[in-house]
């Protein structure tokens, strides 16, 4: 389901962070795909359109605040558009790495079906 107002692609009929009904998205609505530090959001912007995503940058603070706190400490959210959000969060998982597979019965470790992924074949 699809947030117009968050534009966020969410699981549910209300969006978690504004209560607002959710609908079916459509392919040329505008999605959040990250909100990451100024830095970060133009390298996952760049290798978005490395790989043909088109994409779009806004910053979080607005450029009043930007230019008085710094960029440093600036956030930008990516967008793109719902056509390309799948691709677009698959290379995002990429560039990031996959999430990790925690064990549910040891939390503090990592599941063994992780470890042995990052093992050299021998």
């Amino acid at each position: 389901m699809y947030c117009p107002r968050c534009k966020m692609i969410v699981d549910a009929d209300k969006c978690p962070d504004c209560h607002k009904p959710t609908r079916k998205p459509e392919m040329d609505d505008v999605c959040l795909l990250i909100e990451k530090p100024l830095p970060i959001a133009a390298m996952v912007k760049d290798v978005l359109e490395q790989n043909g995503i088109p994409s779009m940058q806004m910053g979080v603070l607005g450029a009043g605040l930007s230019t008085l706190l710094g960029s440093n400490i600036e956030y930008a959210r990516i967008y793109t558009a719902y056509s390309d959000h799948q691709n677009a969060l698959e290379l995002t998982d990429e560039l990031f790495g996959a999430p990790l597979v925690f064990d549910e019965e040891n939390p503090d470790e990592i599941a063994e079906d992780q470890t042995q992924e990052d093992e050299p074949t021998q």
